[in-house]
């Protein structure tokens, strides 16, 4: 199994970036690291359309969440 991790800033008060001289987003929300287990074909042949496609799989994943949340707040209306 494969586990997925994605990039996590987190911001001190100042608005500067903790580790690394990290670039800053302007005016974006603080983004958060999302840990996702999934057995290794799957991730490859994920990774694989996603780049026959010319996407990511970060943005693709990112789509899926908004999509899910917009499908599953007009079924609890």
């Amino acid at each position: 199994m494969y586990t997925m991790y994605y990039r996590s800033i987190y911001k001190i008060k100042n608005g500067t970036t903790m580790g690394k001289d990290k670039k800053q987003k302007s005016n974006k929300d603080e983004e958060v690291k999302l840990v996702v287990r999934i057995e290794a074909k799957l991730r490859d042949a994920f990774i694989e359309a996603c780049q026959d496609t010319d996407t990511t799989a970060s943005r693709e994943v990112r789509r899926f969440i908004r999509d899910f949340l917009a499908r599953s707040s007009k079924t609890d209306a």
